[in-house]
């Protein structure tokens, strides 16, 4: 009995921790799991993912919630029952779907902590396989899964949990993740970083290319250092198919309207470029498009550029333009690239040499009176968006319960054995 009591409190622990910490991180950047379910939705639904492709960020909002709630649920041992129940039905779900996912290749990151801790579909498909019998174990011994807090106290966490996480996706899917994981962070050297990958990338192309050769009826492979003479017949050149596919961490292909890649004229801009992005004009917030109108109309007086950038699709720029009365110039973009760059639509980024220097969401836009400090701040590098820490609050709060719910039963625990000690010494003293 002792030793299942310690099986069960270890594996509450194990799958409680996991839950909580995978919901944590993929709700950071809600938009980046959005992009993962909708992957995933093409990969297993075809044509038919067009139905679910616009419910995917509530798809991810739903799955981030239920996550969380689950694992912190079962930290403090509160809804036994239904969180380990839950705890199963999830974990059958992500391993049938990173068994898919690993066996078939078609998606090589499930995304399981976001972008923060990255696992490989073998990794995260052999973690579920793991977990998966410890949830299934919990669900048969859930009454004895020891409680932080009693029932009628049990509604206190578990809304500060639920309400808490709600409000952190929320927050961080509509202005900015409160970590930025992705590799477009403000501060980064993009020039230098997709410099110094491609780089890389082609050195390692290089060393794994091989050359075939013929002399005679002997065929022979050879690596780039180690060609043969002029008596031998060159046949073909290989490369393994990995490395053909691979996609690079940094893209920032930008077309003009001639199709003319103007990447390099952007990132070696030396005097300050504004982006704004968005993935679907037809979707994107009008709120503050007389902000971008005024804004424009301040730089156009300077040297400092402004473009709108989107895929390729005229009839949503258009859309746009006769929504909002833009008139400043446009460039296209992967919709997949500025989803990772930008996570509001639209959003404003400000590159400078090729650094990042800030990432404006449409919230933040400035009002006509604010724009040369908003512009002068950006140029002198003082001042960049942050997220605030009012989104973490009922998160805080939550953590704060979970500690007193284990420093309450720490406590009941010791008295429990003093009482027991002197329970014994009185035994012996009336013995």
């Amino acid at each position: 009995m002792k030793f299942r009591a310690i099986a069960v409190e270890l594996g509450r622990i194990i799958i409680g921790a996991t839950f909580a910490l995978s919901g944590l991180m993929k709700a950071i950047d809600p938009i980046g799991m959005e992009l993962k379910i909708r992957e995933f939705l093409n990969v297993l639904l075809g044509a038919y993912a067009s139905w679910f492709l616009p419910l995917s960020l509530w798809m991810a909002f739903v799955l981030i919630v239920l996550e969380f709630s689950t694992g912190a649920f079962l930290l403090m041992g509160i809804y036994r029952r239904l969180s380990s129940r839950l705890a199963v039905a999830l974990l059958f779900f992500f391993t049938l779907l990173t068994g898919y996912s690993f066996f078939t290749g078609a998606v090589s990151d499930c995304g399981c902590f976001g972008d923060a801790i990255k696992l490989s579909a073998w990794e995260t498909f052999l973690k579920n396989l793991i977990l998966f019998p410890i949830a299934v174990f919990l669900t048969f011994n859930a009454t004895k899964i020891k409680h932080l807090y009693s029932l009628r106290e049990q509604w206190i966490p578990a809304l500060s949990a639920i309400i808490g996480i709600a409000y952190f996706v929320y927050s961080n899917a509509s202005t900015l993740p409160y970590i930025d994981f992705r590799p477009y962070k403000v501060g980064y050297n993009l020039k230098d970083s997709i410099a110094a990958e491609d780089s890389a990338y082609q050195a390692e192309l290089l060393a794994s290319t091989r050359y075939v050769y013929k002399k005679d009826k002997v065929q022979k492979s050879f690596a780039v250092d180690s060609l043969p003479d002029s008596t031998w017949t060159f046949v073909e050149m290989t490369q393994p198919q990995e490395l053909q596919e691979r996609k690079l961490r940094y893209s920032f292909l930008l077309l003009d309207g001639e199709s003319q890649d103007v990447s390099a004229d952007i990132l070696d801009n030396k005097e300050g470029v504004f982006l704004l992005l968005s993935p679907d004009w037809t979707k994107a917030s009008q709120d503050k498009y007389e902000s971008i109108n005024d804004l424009y109309r301040y730089l156009s007086k300077t040297s400092i550029k402004l473009y709108a950038v989107s895929p390729s699709d005229s009839v949503n720029e258009n859309y746009w333009r006769y929504q909002t009365g833009a008139e400043y110039p446009s460039l296209v973009m992967d919709a997949t690239t500025i989803k990772t760059i930008t996570r509001s639509n639209p959003g404003l980024v400000f590159i400078k040499n090729g650094c990042i220097i800030d990432k404006i969401p449409s919230a933040y836009f400035p009002k006509k009176e604010e724009i040369a400090n908003f512009v002068q701040q950006r140029l002198t590098d003082t001042y960049h968006i942050t997220p605030g820490n009012g989104r973490i609050a009922l998160l805080v709060l939550w953590s704060l319960l979970w500690l007193v719910g284990i420093v309450r039963r720490a406590l009941r625990y010791v008295r429990a054995l003093f009482y027991q000690y002197y329970k014994q010494q009185e035994d012996k003293q009336n013995a």
